[in-house]
């Protein structure tokens, strides 16, 4: 993905946290890692917006609210000059393609840029583990960038309904309520 870079000479992404706020501290911290900066004037320029949800169910509600939250953080972006979009949630990721097609920016597809760096770094690799929620599983988001038969994908045990990294995520217990 290319973005036009500002008068300066930097590009700028606006990424939309609050659908996992350490996911998204953790990709504003990557990219600026990532950046070939001699010093911090040639960073990129990068507005991250964090507005945490009081609903973390899975919902078809929760879902579309979701979705009306990304758009409208798209609209400001776009309004703000920035180039291109960042979405660190996977759940984001189950529905890019409606994201992308009703989108004034590029919005960068993280999942994308997992594969490549996969076939990449490891290219003999065929059994991914997924540390995901049963939402993006139910999604297949995994199966639609990591294929079978190329890969095998290997999901966290279901117990009791619910897989491990759910449970971990969204129950009372693990936000301490």
């Amino acid at each position: 993905m290319t973005t036009t870079p500002d008068a300066q000479g930097r590009r700028s992404f606006g990424v939309i946290g609050g659908l996992g706020a350490l996911a998204s501290a953790d990709v504003f911290f990557k990219l600026i890692k990532s950046t070939p900066a001699r010093d911090d004037s040639e960073h990129f320029d990068i507005v991250l917006e964090q507005h945490p949800f009081r609903n973390a169910s899975l919902t078809t509600a929760a879902t579309t609210e979701r979705k009306l939250y990304i758009f409208d953080m798209i609209r400001a972006f776009a309004r703000r000059g920035i180039d291109a979009v960042v979405l660190p949630c996977f759940l984001s990721h189950t529905f890019i393609d409606e994201l992308a097609a009703n989108s004034p920016l590029p919005i960068i597809d993280m999942m994308q840029a997992l594969h490549h760096h996969v076939r990449r770094k490891f290219p003999t690799l065929r059994r991914v583990g997924v540390l995901g929620s049963d939402y993006t599983r139910s999604k297949h988001l995994f199966e639609r960038y990591f294929a079978s038969p190329e890969f095998e994908l290997l999901h966290p045990r279901i117990e009791g309904g619910v897989d491990r990294v759910t449970r971990a995520v969204y129950s009372r217990d693990a936000r301490g309520v």
